[in-house]
């Protein structure tokens, strides 16, 4: 069954489970056929696993990896689709915490990223306290990355409290600046660095490395 749906035989994997074969099988690393349907070139056979037999479109494998999270490693953008269609969460996490956004991340590519992608998901982390965005500079993909959240204007242009003030201090994960620059694109509101106290240099506790935080204040630009 596995192997009928990862060379995408849909006939043969329905033939296979009227003979009694079990569609829920796990292989020496706990992946199930739904897991190995990711990553062919259609996507009938995740289809009728998940549509016609039933199995959990979020079912983990040993190491916590989900199908979205295997269809965006294998950057399927297809099965990504269909996936979220039948109701895949996107919040799951793996062993280490990523969700299938960090798993999405490719240089070059969006196409599965754009999908998983929002404001709010970019403050996940993993379980070294990593974002999406350190998977992005990591990979050579933060270009790809921001042009992503680029897309995302009115998202943040709304983004603010529950009293409608747009004041907010923005991680440096987030690419602050970055956000900032957009906003001002809509023409809608301004940003100012927020004092002294504003920038400041933490150590990533994934890298050891120095990580610029900035503080940005976002107010309505004058009429």
């Amino acid at each position: 069954v596995h192997e009928a749906a990862y060379t995408s035989r849909p006939g043969l994997l329905i033939k296979l489970v009227q003979s009694g074969a079990d569609y829920r099988a796990r292989d020496v690393d706990d992946r199930q056929p739904v897991h190995w349907a990711t990553a062919n070139e259609n996507v009938q056979c995740l289809r009728l696993l998940v549509k016609k037999y039933s199995v959990d479109v979020n079912v983990p494998d040993g190491a916590g990896m989900t199908p979205l999270m295997w269809a965006a490693v294998h950057d399927c953008p297809d099965h990504v689709a269909v996936l979220l269609q039948l109701g895949a969460d996107v919040e799951e996490k793996d062993m280490d915490g990523k969700t299938a956004m960090d798993w999405a991340v490719h240089p070059g590519n969006t196409d599965c990223l754009s999908q998983l992608l929002t404001l709010t998901s970019t403050y996940f982390k993993d379980r070294k306290g990593r974002t999406v965005m350190h998977t992005a500079a990591e990979r050579g993909a933060m270009e790809d990355m921001l042009n992503s959240l680029g897309g995302m204007r009115q998202q943040i242009s709304d983004f603010g409290d529950v009293d409608g003030s747009l004041e907010t201090g923005l991680h440096a994960n987030l690419r602050p600046v970055a956000l900032a620059a957009v906003l001002e694109e809509t023409g809608s509101v301004e940003s100012r660095r927020t004092g002294m106290d504003a920038i400041c240099l933490e150590r990533d506790v994934a890298t050891d490395l120095p990580t610029l935080h900035v503080d940005v204040t976002l107010v309505p630009r004058p009429a």
